[in-house]
């Protein structure tokens, strides 16, 4: 069973300004026009508006609060374009599973040091005291705070991170510890604030204000769970790399399971890092009455679980000895219980919503491990019963944790890469630990970028991604939406003779009998020699036809584009995706490059989420917003009576509705309670989602 420890604590300030009262909302709107324009009509037709912050260089948007009517009235001037909720975003990782490994893994011993190139870390902030990092920062930016100070946030002020210190170390540091690139310019900044939290508005800010101090490459190790293209901080990826700038962001961490891919790793054009793992030993326990298996997550400074005998369950404290205690830490004097105790074995229960924070440093004479919450629970009712360790051999492999793709609407294979994400050690504020996840993975990524943007000064954000995704190697057992191009491979990028541009064949998702898609391949010649390029036709498969271009020769210097078109006849698969590797060959080298081919799948729910609230104005009225994954035929609200489930009234009816983010509104026939169905159809294939919509107060 999956267990994931994340750091997640909701965060109500939003940059220099107060909570936010019940009352009011806050939104990003993004415009047809100029933000000045805009903020010029909220201060003559709108001034009880508050503009929290404007966007002009990846948007043109503002962040507005205020009264939901007086927010409804805002909404409605022709210069709005799109309208996007304030949503969260996390820096999440896992501690990692056993003691602090080597970081032999970072010395790449490659002639390149990252000398000269400005990496921006949008993240926590940065520990810049920290004597491995304190020579290679440069400076930053606190979107919280609003000053040129983006340290950590600090215990007086809040829950206190390391996360920004941690992928700092990674991409840069240069001491007792070395990162990737132990010669690049650091700067810093903080998105995110107390608990690892800030906002898409933060995000969007930070990156602005990277792209304006010019950074050379920009790691986002930071997410949501929102799998759609055109979220704005997706948006704004996309444009900072238009604009000449790398982006590297972390996959997320909600593998293993299909399209749990978020924003901003959604966005085309950005480098989406998965984490792969390197052979470690991890600890479970057995049930044995039921031999049910339990996965453990150890603390980085207690003991490691090693028991080497059964031992028995219990939940009291003072029957511990002997025993492997289950506890909850959201108990009163739960520290102080601790002192107290010396149990075999010690677990603690984990809620996904709490932060881990105070765990960290926790130091104990006996073993610890965290568990989920779901496990906890099994355990509850067995108090007494038998437990047995056992270790496991883990094999590399792409990270359990490490989301997978595809991105819904665009199709587009995601992750593009992965890198070591797993037990990856690295400054933390006092000292060093070691984290997992994919946001370990990211920076890993971003410093072997600075290694290849120093060896190649003029090379676009895009043919360096080529580079990267060219010298990767993938693993046998893994599939191109959970590793895209592979495992990087810095030295091979760094030699490689070809870029390979376009390098991901996603032929998108089959709508009809006989349907025939064309994918166009970009390869560069960056050697003094001629190269002989041929692109390996797949085995025939029934219902598949594959058009390859010939044998070609592509000299010094030389960029072609080699059409390769994938047409399909069979009638629907059974399976859901058509995925592989088609193989490139050179006199010397061999590429794989990643495709798929998307089937009309049946588990993938076209509608994500639905958010349905009450207009200020009109109570009747509800505005309703929700995110396709792909084009629907067609789109319905009903209410019904949740007593007997009679249909009462259509709300909302709308045929050929694009993927994406929809939003609109509709109105309630009466006073009273319903259920709301909302369905969309799409090739005879019909998806519903009902939820409770409470009895509307009377407005007298």
């Amino acid at each position: 069973m999956r267990v994931f420890f994340l750091l997640f604590i909701m965060f109500s300030s939003l940059f220099a300004f107060d909570s936010v009262s019940a009352t009011e909302e806050r939104h990003l709107v993004e415009l047809d026009e100029s933000p000045d324009a805009f903020i010029e009509k909220l201060d003559r037709y709108h001034p009880y508006i508050h503009v929290l912050n404007t966007f002009d260089t990846l948007l043109q948007a503002v962040a507005i609060e205020g009264k939901p009517h007086q927010i409804e009235r805002v909404l409605e001037e022709q210069a709005v374009k799109r309208v996007f909720p304030v949503v969260d975003y996390t820096a999440s990782y896992q501690l990692a599973d056993t003691e602090l490994i080597s970081d032999s893994y970072l010395d790449l011993e490659l002639g390149y040091t990252g000398k000269g190139i400005k990496v921006g870390i949008v993240d926590t902030g940065i520990d810049y005291t920290h004597p491995d990092l304190k020579g290679n920062y440069k400076g930053g930016y606190d979107l919280f705070d609003l000053d040129d100070d983006p340290m950590e946030t600090q215990p007086e002020e809040g829950m206190p991170t390391l996360h920004g210190t941690h992928v700092s170390g990674i991409v840069g540091a240069n001491g007792t510890f070395k990162g990737v690139a132990p010669d690049v310019d650091l700067y810093a900044y903080r998105a995110l604030g107390p608990g690892g939290i800030g906002t898409n508005l933060h995000v969007i800010a930070a990156l602005e204000q990277a792209v304006k101090d010019g950074m050379d490459i920009i790691n986002l190790s930071l997410g949501n769970t929102i799998n759609g293209p055109d979220w704005p901080t997706s948006t704004a990826v996309n444009r900072a790399v238009e604009k000449g700038v790398s982006v590297v962001v972390a996959n997320g961490n909600a593998g293993p399971e299909d399209w749990t891919v978020g924003s901003p790793a959604t966005a085309e054009q950005a480098i989406s890092v998965g984490a792969s793992t390197k052979s470690y030993t991890k600890p479970e326990l057995e049930l044995l009455k039921n031999h049910q298996r339990i996965e453990l997550l150890e603390l980085p400074n207690a003991k490691s679980w090693d028991l080497t005998r059964d031992y028995r369950l219990t939940t009291d404290p003072n029957d511990a000895s002997e025993h492997i205690l289950l506890v909850d830490p959201t108990e009163q004097n739960f520290l102080e219980t601790l002192e107290k105790i010396k149990p075999s074995g010690l677990l603690i229960e984990h809620k996904p919503d709490e932060s881990i924070e105070a765990l960290l440093h926790l130091q104990t004479p006996f073993p610890v491990a965290l568990i989920s919450e779901e496990s906890a629970e099994s355990l509850r009712q067995d108090e007494g019963l038998w437990l047995r360790t056992h270790h496991n051999e883990i094999d590399n492999e792409v990270a359990s944790f490490s989301s997978r793709g595809p991105v819904t609407a665009s199709w587009a294979i995601k992750p593009d890469i992965i890198a070591p994400g797993y037990n990856i050690l690295s400054t933390v504020p006092d000292g060093y630990q070691a984290l997992n996840g994919t946001s370990m993975a990211a920076p890993y990524v971003t410093g072997v970028l600075a290694i290849l943007k120093e060896a190649n000064p003029d090379y676009t954000p895009e043919q360096l991604k080529a580079a990267l995704l060219t010298g990767a190697s993938p693993l046998k057992t893994h599939a191109p939406i959970e590793q895209g191009a592979g495992e990087i491979n810095a030295e091979a990028s760094l030699e490689t003779d070809l870029l390979i541009e376009n390098a991901h064949l996603s032929f998108g998702i089959k709508n009809e009998h006989n349907e025939e898609q064309t994918h166009i391949l970009k390869v560069t010649n960056v050697s003094d020699q001629p190269i002989p390029f041929e692109i390996k036709r797949p085995r025939t498969q029934i219902g598949k036809r594959w058009d390859i271009p010939k044998r070609v020769i592509i000299s010094p210097n030389e960029t072609i584009e080699l059409p390769i078109r994938l047409t399909v006849t069979q009638p629907k698969s059974a399976d859901d995706s058509y995925q592989g590797y088609l193989t490139t060959e050179t006199d010397n080298k061999n590429y794989q490059l990643p495709y798929l081919w998307l089937n009309q799948i049946d588990d993938l729910s076209f509608i994500r989420g639905i958010e349905f609230e009450p207009s200020i104005q009109d109570p009747m009225t509800y505005h309703f917003s929700l995110q396709l994954s792909e084009p629907v035929e067609t789109l319905v609200i009903d209410a019904l009576d949740p007593q007997t489930l009679q249909h009462q009234a259509t709300l909302y009816h709308q045929e050929k509705v694009d993927a994406g983010l929809y939003q609109d509104s509709c109105q309630l026939p009466d006073d009273g309670s319903y259920l709301i169905n909302v369905t969309v159809v799409k090739n005879q294939k019909q998806e519903s989602h009902q939820f409770m919509l409470e009895k509307i107060k009377d407005k007298n």
